[in-house]
């Protein structure tokens, strides 16, 4: 891991799907957001947000999606809701973050969507987006 002069580091997390990149500003140990960026976005779209929430009592994880920013392109077939979905939960677990709170931004808030059906112990979650719940039937 290395430490940015800005108050974030960035690091790779090696997931069964792939490795992605994440930036973490604030205390490791303190409550965790997730912050997931639209799918023609990356992480970098979280950094004003979080040096005006991250501290000692909050981190902010933000993640580049598989195929995104400086994570792994991964085969074809191998994206969609679910699959973003999991790699997000997947982070969770590898940054210790037993429970999260998530802010999913464009695409992201569908993905944020399909996390809080996938684990309901997510505590909370801000869509930012116009799109409808993706496993909705209409």
């Amino acid at each position: 891991m290395s430490q940015q002069a800005v108050g974030y580091e960035d690091f790779d997390i090696p997931l069964k799907a792939g490795r992605l990149r994440v930036r973490r500003w604030g205390a490791g140990d303190a409550s965790a957001v997730l912050c997931v960026p639209g799918l023609s976005a990356n992480l970098c779209g979280f950094d004003r947000l979080a040096e005006r929430l991250a501290g000692d009592t909050r981190q902010l994880v933000a993640i580049d999606l598989r195929g995104r920013g400086r994570s792994e392109v991964t085969d074809a077939g191998t994206y969609g809701w679910r699959n973003h979905a999991r790699d997000v939960l997947g982070i969770a677990d590898a940054v210790g973050a037993p429970s999260f709170a998530i802010i999913g931004q464009s695409s992201g808030a569908a993905i944020a969507m399909t996390c809080a059906h996938l684990d309901p112990s997510i505590s909370w979650a801000v869509l930012t987006s116009g799109r409808r719940c993706p496993w909705s039937p209409r």
